[in-house]
């Protein structure tokens, strides 16, 4: 574990996706102060969740494609909101999308198993995984992390 600035490190996992987001016409809309949030944590793993989590953005986006991505400090905690307005997740599918191998009704490609990882990634650092999700609306997955 060691001292990170989440913010940092979400700006450069958006210069990992610059490209993609250009290839494949996403718009994507950063909301990320200027100043530092630091955290402790292991920043391998955490760009693990980051990755996957706009990976999957990008694979269930309509086509208008936008993603937001936000990060803001509160008293305690950092949060990190990505949101998209993609396909969204089924009522029935969002209690279980964190559970592995868990795959709903969706005909793309993966294991079921990445959710389930970031979710024991976030929890690992003492912070909370949210997904909120409208069907044909899109879908906000929200991580907290204690701050510094």
């Amino acid at each position: 574990m060691e001292t990170i600035d989440i913010n940092k490190l979400v700006i450069s996992i958006y210069n990992y996706f610059k490209k993609r987001f250009k290839k494949e016409n996403i718009k994507v809309i950063l909301d990320i102060d200027k100043n530092p949030y630091y955290i402790k944590g292991d920043i391998n793993r955490l760009k693990q969740v980051f990755i996957n989590i706009i990976d999957n953005s990008i694979k269930f986006l309509n086509e208008n494609k936008v993603i937001f991505i936000k990060t803001k400090c509160s008293d305690k905690f950092i949060v990190i909101d990505i949101q998209d307005n993609g396909m969204g997740i089924s009522k029935e599918d969002l209690d279980k999308v964190t559970d592995k191998f868990y795959k709903g009704n969706s005909k793309q490609a993966g294991s079921g198993i990445g959710l389930a990882i970031c979710k024991e990634i976030v929890d690992m650092h003492k912070g909370e995984l949210s997904i909120d999700s409208i069907e044909k609306e899109g879908t906000k997955v929200s991580i907290k992390i204690p701050k510094l």
